[in-house]
């Protein structure tokens, strides 16, 4: 996680996640930094949400095709998908102290990424190649939900409630 740059790309280079974390604790709140270090994080989703709509689409074309490789690189999608959202989750986590799910923008990308997880956990485990079909589309829903919401201030009535062991394996389970 070196800042320095060199000209060998396999050199030098902090990803963007990485960047965020170690960057997000030294920004003043609501500075340019700040606001810069959250663009990021929104890339981040951004770019999980077109991977997950192509994820979508490689699951519906094998639907109707039923080709065995359009199959798999919907599931690699999905999968490289769900790395960028748990890296924008992860960020978000950082910055606030706890898991994202103060209010409904928070808790739909919280939950999307859920959902991406279980859904390559049971692939990898049962083999279940049609489900891709149900869990993709509604993970692009979920997450294109999310963004259309507006991103209200989240509700400050007692973080320790929020920061709670239960609440935050609550919100895993589901």
């Amino acid at each position: 996680n070196t800042p320095i740059m060199n000209f060998n790309i396999f050199e030098g280079m902090r990803t963007l996640a990485a960047n965020i974390a170690v960057e997000m604790p030294e920004a003043e709140v609501y500075s340019t930094h700040y606001r810069l270090l959250f663009m990021s994080a929104f890339t981040l989703f951004i770019l999980s949400t077109l991977i997950y709509g192509a994820s979508t689409l490689a699951y519906s074309v094998y639907f109707f095709k039923q080709h065995p490789p359009l199959q798999k690189k919907g599931a690699l999608l999905l999968s490289f998908g769900a790395v960028f959202h748990g890296s924008g989750i992860a960020q978000s986590s950082l910055a606030m102290g706890t898991l994202p799910i103060h209010n409904l923008q928070q808790t739909l990308l919280t939950a999307a990424l859920m959902v991406a997880v279980v859904f390559v956990g049971m692939r990898q485990r049962l083999e279940l190649k049609i489900l891709g079909l149900f869990a993709a589309p509604l993970i692009l829903i979920m997450m294109l939900a999310a963004l259309l919401l507006p991103g209200t201030p989240p509700v400050h009535t007692d973080t320790m409630v929020l920061k709670g062991f239960w609440l935050i394996t609550h919100v895993i389970m589901i």
